[in-house]
């Protein structure tokens, strides 16, 4: 199943039900790092409120998961107090741009305490990559 999304004004089509399947194959953030930062991303941060994350789950990606090219878990920074402060941390989803002529579209917006930054880039093979910039304003 096919969706067409609309990210700042260009079309990015999704084959959800295929980045779902994906997903079922790659490990957990926390199994493939078991630090407190990555504990933090995976089982607490994932779960604020964010557009970006109600967006990337809606694609089918699962944000506990690495995929396997970034097998070490996610850069995540928090400060002396353990207060997040910065996160780094790349999805894939099965999918195009379907105008031939985008290959990248990069997403920005601040949310409540956040800055948020993701580039959309095409992969090939119906691929996308997509890497995710969150940092504490």
């Amino acid at each position: 199943m096919t969706i067409t999304f609309q990210i700042e004004g260009q079309p990015l089509v999704v084959d959800c039900h295929k980045t779902r399947e994906f997903y079922l194959t790659q490990e957990k953030i926390i199994d493939d790092c078991q630090c407190e930062n990555c504990q933090f991303y995976a089982e607490y941060f994932t779960k604020e409120p964010l557009e970006i994350f109600s967006m990337l789950s809606s694609m089918g990606v699962d944000l506990q998961k690495n995929i396997n090219s970034e097998p070490t878990g996610v850069w995540c920074i928090r400060d002396e107090n353990h207060n997040f402060r910065h996160c780094g941390q790349v999805y894939q989803i099965v999918g195009h741009f379907p105008n031939g002529s985008t290959t990248e579209i990069k997403y920005e917006k601040v949310e409540g305490n956040y800055k948020i930054t993701v580039f959309f880039t095409g992969a090939g093979n119906d691929a996308i990559d997509i890497d995710l910039i969150i940092d504490r304003v």
